[in-house]
């Protein structure tokens, strides 16, 4: 295919060149899709780090079909456009995804804060359904990309977010030490903390007394320091190999970790092979999620 790579400019931006150094390199591929030429990196206002890998194909359009925010938002946010995407298809925390789609909109885009404002107010009240169907769609990158030819797409392998880059040799460690698939513990991990520095300092807890990277409840697992990331990386993932080893597959190895072994086992017991269905709503994401990122 050869297509000329587009570097999105705010019309009514004072300072171009900058603009241009941050925002997303897009393919058009026709039929309403984008490739994304390069990973990009965007670091918002609150001090998350956010990364889209180069590959991932999207459709720009992850608000709901009201008219007027519609017609504010298709063909004018593209930065804002291309991690609200990323965000929905990975079911990061909805509200946090549409808020970002504001901040992006405005900082790089050039959308006027009362348009963006009104966007937000579109996909906060009425973009529910579209969040639970990219939640569900098919995550898809290339192969390999270039300006010149586009390879056959195909699922996508999971990627960290950037702010896992200070655990993952500890996280890639853990997992071969005890025989995890590659970026389940990575990823069971961001399930939990999602890599925040409030979460991960235990500066901020769960309401179940859950605690540090792994959320780890102090009570239940008193021989490991949850404030101690890295140690509570590797003790995450001998549980969790252990769970695997008690129940036999890592779904429900994945559940027992959520939910807890006495759980899991009494609903075996009462309900049978379809015992996953009477677990809390919490639970069934917990597992649906990480299993449709990760092959187990």
């Amino acid at each position: 295919m050869q297509a000329q790579a587009l570097d999105f400019i705010p019309p009514n931006s004072n300072d171009w060149q900058a603009l241009i150094m941050q925002m997303p390199k897009l393919l058009p591929l026709g039929g309403g899709k984008w490739l994304l030429l390069e990973d990009w990196h965007y670091t918002a206002l609150d001090g998350e780090q956010h990364t889209v890998p180069a590959g991932f194909v999207t459709d720009l359009d992850s608000v709901p079909r009201i008219p007027v925010v519609y017609a504010m938002y298709k063909g004018r946010v593209y930065a804002g456009a291309l991690l609200h995407d990323w965000l929905y298809r990975n079911a990061y925390p909805r509200n946090k995804a549409d808020r970002l789609l504001v901040e992006v909109a405005e900082l790089l885009d050039g959308i006027s804060q009362d348009v963006a404002e009104a966007i937000y107010t579109g996909v906060h009240l009425f973009g529910w359904a579209k969040y639970k169907a990219k939640k569900h769609e098919e995550l898809v990158v290339m192969d390999s990309v270039s300006a010149g030819s586009v390879a056959t797409d195909k699922k996508a392998k999971w990627v960290p977010p950037a702010s896992a880059a200070p655990y993952l040799d500890a996280i890639n460690a853990a997992e071969l030490k005890h025989s995890l698939p590659e970026n389940l513990l990575a990823r069971l991990l961001y399930q939990e903390s999602h890599y925040r520095q409030d979460i991960i300092t235990g500066a901020l807890n769960s309401s179940a007394g859950a605690v540090g990277i792994a959320q780890i409840v102090p009570k239940w697992h008193p021989s490991v320091n949850p404030l101690d990331p890295f140690a509570s990386i590797d003790y995450a993932a001998e549980y969790l190999a252990e769970l695997k080893g008690r129940f036999g597959d890592w779904r429900t190895a994945l559940a027992a970790y959520n939910w807890g072994q006495g759980n899991v086992s009494r609903a075996q017991q009462n309900h049978g092979s379809g015992w996953l269905s009477y677990a809390p709503t919490e639970t069934q994401n917990y597992v649906n999620q990480i299993t449709a990122d990760v092959r187990v």
